[in-house]
């Protein structure tokens, strides 16, 4: 069998051997992990199980969801989506586009994460601590404004290509504040 890596270096990568295509196994753990050069870039994803039939079910999920991203997009880092999300909102009416200003300015000053975060890595619980932290005293039409805010600007990732799926599930939160 081909290996993905050599065990000189002693990473997970080392320890990865090819069973199918895009599809390998850890030779220590079993456990399945999914790899894909696209564009000249290596994309690695752990497919959580030692089952064959299931990783081959998330494997194929996986390279579905693949697809739906734009490669070039891949890097995008918060700050881009910021700037691009604001340059995108130029048909808004004037009163609307001030407490959208107000809202980026938040979401760029109290953000549980840097700004150089890919975009791809904010987690729903990221999401979550930031409109807890913008809404901590407010009524409830701030907050949901903030939430409003934070779906759209995911959503607009997910419209460009950036992310496959958005990553904030306010209900979640909502169950979580209770």
């Amino acid at each position: 069998m081909k290996t993905a890596g050599t065990s000189k270096h002693r990473g997970t990568f080392a320890f990865l051997e090819n069973v199918a295509p895009n599809l390998f196994r850890h030779r220590e753990n079993h456990s399945y992990w999914g790899i894909k050069k696209t564009n000249g870039k290596r994309t690695v994803h752990a497919l959580g199980t030692t089952d064959r039939k299931t990783a081959n079910g998330k494997l194929a999920d996986w390279l579905g969801d693949l697809q739906k991203v734009d490669p070039s997009n891949r890097d995008m880092t918060l700050a881009q989506l910021l700037e691009k999300y604001e340059a995108a909102r130029t048909e808004i009416a004037p009163s609307t586009r001030i407490g959208e200003k107000g809202r980026i300015a938040k979401f760029r000053e109290l953000f549980p994460r840097p700004m150089e975060t890919l975009v791809a890595r904010v987690l729903n619980s990221d999401i979550a601590t930031w409109v807890g932290l913008v809404g901590k005293g407010k009524r409830a039409s701030t907050r949901n404004q903030f939430r409003a805010f934070a779906r759209a600007l995911f959503d607009f990732a997910v419209s460009d290509t950036v992310i496959e799926k958005n990553p904030f599930e306010p209900k979640i939160i909502r169950k979580a504040q209770k």
